[in-house]
């Protein structure tokens, strides 16, 4: 069998297990982490829960800690330590589940080659382009598995993901599902994804739809009902105050040195509006000027330009403008699969270019394309 025959029949499940396997390793070669701040409470609360603790006791969504719990329940017994549950649980979700259904979502919207490309990418990449949040006010994306605090952003991913395949597909009841079981997770997440499904139901014209989205994913979330008390308590002692900007210590004394200058909130607003323009100012001037740029946005999935309009825009006004460390840090961890998923794409037409044109020397030089070319 020749390497195009087995590029064609085998690679996007190769790339899949190959992403997951390197994503693994590297993330145990990487242990021990630090279990402090939410890490802490996971593994605290989790164990708790497993000793029969009631979850009501927190105003964290129940599904972040009773999966962990049951696992507990069975491991800690059997002589694991609960770090070590929660760890695995993490690597788990992180570097086996999230490539799951980043694969699916970009085999729906592109196909499975594009598919193979993006998982692999994101198990061989992502703790090179995507390294911790070092100092709090970093410009990279995080890597949730070593940034010492974010691991349940993790957990909120594969549902997420699993929502915009669905929405893509045109499946909106289950997209509500995979919408509810983000609530049960991370409440904010949710309404990011939530915002997602409902513009690709508008750029699709599916008004209906996206209400039955929405009437799925109030149902699925009915659990939360229980905590709305402790949500609504939480949320009025710090979570209306996450957007303040001296809340962190990213303006602390309402300056912030960079690059050995001293930079007020207005200035960094500022300087940040400047240069979010100048970066879409050249996205658009690559559109108007390349044809190849100008196919490639219109050809992608309303799912996709759904996630790169509402997760732009947010962080515009969030993350730039607001200078709100919280969500910009929920933005951009969100942004990243987008990213990947878009990895792939170019990655598998690069080499179906590549492919095409091989073929065609060889036809030139008196050789027949490989079959499958």
């Amino acid at each position: 069998m020749s390497i195009s025959d087995t590029y064609n029949e085998y690679f996007p499940r190769f790339a899949l297990l190959a992403g997951i396997l390197i994503g693994t390793a590297t993330a145990i070669a990487l242990l021990p982490v630090e279990y402090i701040a939410d890490i802490a409470n996971i593994i605290e609360r989790s164990y708790l829960i497993s000793q029969g603790a009631s979850p009501l006791r927190w105003p964290d969504p129940p599904l972040r800690y009773l999966p962990i719990s049951a696992l507990m329940a069975v491991l800690v017994p059997a002589g694991l330590e609960p770090g070590t549950v929660v760890t695995a649980y993490m690597i788990a979700i992180e570097f086996v589940l999230i490539p799951v259904t980043l694969y699916r979502g970009v085999r729906a919207w592109y196909g499975a080659y594009a598919a193979g490309w993006a998982a692999l990418l994101y198990g061989s990449l992502a703790f090179v382009l995507f390294p911790d949040v070092v100092p709090d006010a970093s410009l990279v994306l995080i890597n949730t598995m070593y940034s010492g605090v974010y691991w349940m952003y993790a957990f909120a991913i594969p549902p997420i993901l699993f929502a915009w395949e669905q929405a893509g597909r045109g499946n909106y009841r289950l997209a509500g599902v995979g919408l509810g079981l983000v609530a049960l997770i991370e409440l904010p997440m949710a309404a990011i994804a939530a915002i997602v499904v409902a513009v690709t139901g508008l750029l699709d014209g599916e008004v209906r739809d996206v209400l039955e989205a929405a009437a799925v994913s109030i149902v699925v979330s009915l659990p939360l009902v229980p905590f709305a008390v402790y949500h609504l308590d939480y949320w009025i002692s710090s979570g209306a105050g996450r957007t303040d900007v001296s809340r962190y210590p990213l303006f602390d004394g309402g300056s912030q040195s960079f690059a050995g200058f001293e930079v007020t909130v207005l200035e960094a607003r500022i300087a940040g509006v400047v240069l979010f323009a100048m970066a879409l100012a050249t996205v658009a001037s690559a559109y108007y000027r390349s044809d190849a740029v100008k196919r490639f946005v219109q050809e992608l999935p309303a799912a996709v330009k759904s996630q790169l309009v509402v997760l732009v825009v947010l962080e515009l006004v969030l993350g730039v403008m607001l200078l709100a460390l919280w969500y910009h840090i929920l933005i951009s961890y969100i942004f990243r699969f987008t990213l990947f998923a878009l990895g792939g794409v170019i990655a598998s037409r690069a080499v179906s270019a590549w492919r095409s044109a091989d073929g065609r020397d060889r036809a030139a030089g008196g050789l027949a394309p490989e079959k499958g070319d």
